[in-house]
C-alpha cells in the first residue's frame, strides 16, 4: 500500500494537540531523544503505522485498558509497550 501524502503532516500536527496519542509519542521521543524510526523499532512497527497511531485519541481514564485494546487491535503494536509509554509520560 502506498503511504498517503497527508499522513506525515497530519501526524506532525497531531503532536500539537494534548488529546492525541501524537502528543504523547512526541513527548516520549523528546524525553528519550528518539527519532521516528527509533520509536517505530521500539514499538515493533513501521514509521507509517507510528504516524497513524499519532492520529488516535490519547487513551486515558478508567477506560484505558479498553482504549489500548482497541488501538492495538487496529494497529500492530504491543499493548504493553504502548501502555508503558503512556505511563512514563503521565508521570
Amino acid at each position: 500500500m502506498t503511504t498517503p501524502k497527508w499522513l506525515e503532516p497530519a501526524a506532525a500536527r497531531s503532536s500539537q494537540e494534548t488529546w492525541t496519542l501524537g502528543h504523547v509519542l512526541l513527548q516520549y521521543r523528546t524525553k528519550r531523544n528518539l527519532t521516528e524510526e527509533d520509536l517505530a523499532r521500539e514499538l515493533e512497527t513501521s514509521v507509517d503505522t507510528l504516524r497513524y497511531l499519532c492520529l488516535c485519541r490519547r487513551p486515558e481514564g478508567p477506560e484505558l485498558a479498553q482504549q489500548l485494546a482497541t488501538i492495538t487491535e487496529r494497529f500492530p503494536v504491543p499493548a504493553e509497550k504502548l501502555e508503558a509509554i503512556l505511563r512514563e509520560i503521565a508521570g
